[in-house]
């Protein structure tokens, strides 16, 4: 109980091996401020299993320095309820690398304000089970940058619910080697608004299939220089 009471200046004086030393339960009972105090080298003692007990509150003391500082194995480890307390600035210090290792589970959890704050090279870097895993709501927080960075396999595995969620901008954004993999269902399902937003380098590169998949309204909804290409 005693560590509960550690002020952050006292934190801050404790030795790297003296934080290695720390049991789960130790770690558990510091405050957000002392959690906000270990120096970022000291981070690494911390055990993945220290990690997994951390609640939101505590997570929400860390700096964006030691949010960076973080091993993917430390990343790995946090529970999904203190994923969904990473503030944005914190979700924007994540590394390419921490983002590569979110499970769909810890995902699942980020808010639509998180969502949009991941940089592009962050959000490229997620698996794409995750990718498919994201919520309506929070496909509708992509933003354009992150459309752009998705990747051929990550387009293939949109639902056509998520696709349609996407924005017009998020829409035309999309490279035409992406768009053209995702599923003639997801095509089919395009509002008029959304086909409507497509460039011709986009309808050029959908498959015949696809272009056949378009509704009724959809073809509608086609421009001149849309038809023509």
């Amino acid at each position: 109980a005693a560590i509960a009471v550690l002020s952050t200046n006292q934190v801050v004086a404790l030795s790297s091996a003296q934080i290695s030393s720390l049991g789960t339960a130790q770690v558990a009972a510091l405050s957000s401020n002392a959690i906000g105090a270990i120096q970022t080298a000291d981070l690494a003692g911390l055990s993945t299993a220290d990690i997994a007990a951390l609640r939101s509150s505590q997570l929400a003391g860390l700096t964006t320095d030691q949010v960076g500082a973080l091993s993917t194995n430390q990343i790995a480890a946090l529970s999904s309820a203190a994923v969904a307390g990473l503030t944005t600035n914190q979700i924007v210090a994540l590394t390419t690398a921490q983002a590569s290792v979110l499970s769909v589970v810890q995902a699942s959890g980020l808010s639509t304000n998180a969502i949009a704050a991941l940089e592009t090279a962050d959000f490229a870097a997620l698996s794409t089970a995750v990718v498919a895993s994201l919520s309506v709501n929070q496909v509708k927080a992509l933003t354009t940058g992150q459309v752009v960075a998705l990747t051929t396999n990550e387009a293939a595995a949109l639902s056509t619910a998520q696709v349609a969620a996407l924005s017009t901008n998020a829409i035309a954004a999309m490279e035409t080697a992406d768009l053209s993999a995702v599923k003639t269902a997801a095509i089919a399902a395009l509002t008029t608004a959304q086909v409507a937003a497509l460039t011709t380098g986009q309808i050029n590169s959908l498959a015949t299939a696809s272009v056949a998949a378009l509704s009724t309204a959809g073809v509608a909804a086609l421009g001149t220089d849309q038809v023509v290409a």
